[in-house]
């Protein structure tokens, strides 16, 4: 944009083609060609390039902070309707990981996307104009410029492969490091950290070294641009000044204008490589969220509000791959009727009661809540009236009152508060939750501690 504003005071004969565009352009809708004219409308195309500028890049973070809550509530709600069996079988890491850390990079490789577009866009901008002032010199940078990102196509395969790899070990290190903090008690009354973190260390170890190699992939492009800019506008000099016999200042706003032009171009494949170095985030969140649509927990649509006769399993058979557990078991669990299931470990207790809640689905047989198949019952209404105990504690880290409730109502109003202390008084633990130090708003550790 500088040149018009340079070429003010030549002859016509002396002005570029593009000196002459914007003379024309002025003049047709009205604008004598002046210097003031000129340095306004200078003025007003650098506006007009900030205002893109601060919209691109506010644009793209808006989407890429929507993006990354609403996938992650959608994984959220994924996970609330899979299948327990899946659960069982998949790493607890790898659940974790998608929503902690995958997420993030694979909106991040969208974010980069949108960098890519807009590199584009001002590519166009500035080639439309480089055409225009040297058509000659366009096409011949943008044949290096293609012939460079042929050459680079291996890198950005090689970034796509070890962003994949990223993926993997941070969800393997997620996975120790979860089941370490879980057992944490055990591991330490035993000493068993050199054990354990002997595999830790492994992975993280495997994770830094990939996370290190698609840095310096990444790298290698922006390491380029600079020298190739500066390589291009040298034998531009060279040729205007050596072989044309322009001067330095004659050609100093044209060489500005190249560097600046394909300094985007060279920067493209910059882009393009940090876009692949991201990959692995958005293929690990896309074939996620394929395995738990697959694996959806399959639901009726009758729903149940209180139970009132009788829990029956008829003929139920049920195996965990070549073993079986329940050879046609039929019981029937009257209302206000206490039993016990006594057996061995292995015995199936556990997996009565996952048969029961609706976890598992037993290989044949039926089972019948007063009266209702229980396949065609939706689950959710069913589980809101089963009480259940677990082997293992479940506690969150918050208040005994919110432990209690579960968060279905605000502990310090009145009537949850009261509701509240009447489960606690049902459970003969009144008394000793008064003697904490904050009574029911204590807090206390996921551990109950």
């Amino acid at each position: 944009m500088l040149l018009p504003v340079l070429n003010v005071d030549k002859a016509a004969s002396d002005q570029g083609q593009y000196t002459k565009t914007i003379y024309n352009f002025l003049e047709s809708i009205g604008i004598n060609v002046s210097l003031f004219s000129l340095i306004i409308l200078l003025l007003i195309a650098f506006l007009f390039k900030g205002a893109f500028v601060f919209l691109q890049k506010t644009l793209a973070s808006y989407i890429r902070f929507s993006l990354i809550k609403d996938i992650r509530i959608d994984f959220c709600n994924k996970y609330k309707g899979m299948k327990y069996s899946y659960y069982t079988n998949t790493s607890i890491g790898y659940l974790n990981n998608i929503i902690t850390t995958e997420i993030g990079r694979g909106v991040g490789a969208l974010n980069r996307y949108t960098v890519v577009i807009g590199s584009l866009i001002f590519i166009l901008i500035y080639i439309t104009f480089a055409v225009i002032i040297n058509y000659k010199m366009t096409f011949m940078v943008l044949f290096l410029s293609l012939l460079l990102f042929t050459l680079m196509r291996s890198l950005s395969r090689l970034s796509k492969k070890i962003s994949l790899l990223v993926s993997e070990t941070n969800a393997q290190v997620q996975s120790l490091l979860i089941q370490t903090i879980y057992n944490y008690k055990y591991i330490k009354a035993t000493d068993s950290f050199t054990h354990i973190f002997k595999q830790l260390f492994a992975k993280i170890n495997k994770n830094y070294i990939y996370q290190f190699k698609s840095v310096v992939l990444t790298s290698i492009p922006s390491s380029i641009i600079e020298p190739i800019s500066v390589l291009f506008i040298s034998g531009l000099v060279l040729y205007y000044v050596g072989f044309q016999g322009k001067t330095i200042a004659e050609i100093f706003v044209l060489v500005i204008f190249f560097y600046k032009a394909f300094s985007y171009i060279f920067r493209f494949q910059s882009d393009w490589q940090k876009f692949n170095a991201s990959l692995g985030g958005l293929e690990v969140m896309s074939k996620a969220s394929r395995i738990l649509n697959n694996n959806v927990e399959k639901v009726g649509k009758r729903q149940i509000i209180a139970f009132n006769k009788a829990i029956e399993l008829r003929n139920v058979n049920f195996s965990y791959g070549s073993k079986q557990v329940f050879f046609d078991v039929n019981l029937a669990i009257q209302k206000n009727k206490s039993i016990g299931i006594v057996g061995d470990s292995g015995a199936g207790k556990t997996t009565l009661f996952d048969i029961i809640t609706g976890l598992l689905t037993p290989q044949s047989g039926k089972i019948f809540i007063d009266g209702i198949d229980c396949s065609k019952l939706e689950l959710s209404s069913l589980r809101n009236i089963i009480g259940y105990v677990t082997q293992e504690p479940v506690i969150f880290n918050d208040t005994i009152a919110n432990n209690i409730s579960f968060w279905e109502c605000k502990s310090q109003e009145g009537p949850c508060k009261k509701m509240i202390k009447d489960a606690a008084i049902l459970a003969n633990c009144d008394r000793f939750i008064n003697e904490a130090e904050m009574g029911y708003e204590t807090i206390i550790g996921d551990k109950g501690i």
